[in-house]
């Protein structure tokens, strides 16, 4: 799961997330898929 130290003043949150993209091309597709994404939505609470 990908994070930042953003808080209160968001305008910078795309350019510190984007700085994670090297990263995630250097894993494979489907584990960078669940890193950016796919264990972050596993945390939320399900929808009724």
């Amino acid at each position: 799961m990908l994070g930042s130290a953003v808080v209160g003043k968001f305008a910078s949150l795309g350019e510190q997330l984007h700085g994670f993209q090297p990263f995630l091309d250097a894993l494979p597709a489907a584990v960078a898929e669940k890193v950016a994404k796919d264990n972050f939505l596993a945390v939320l609470p399900k929808a009724r």
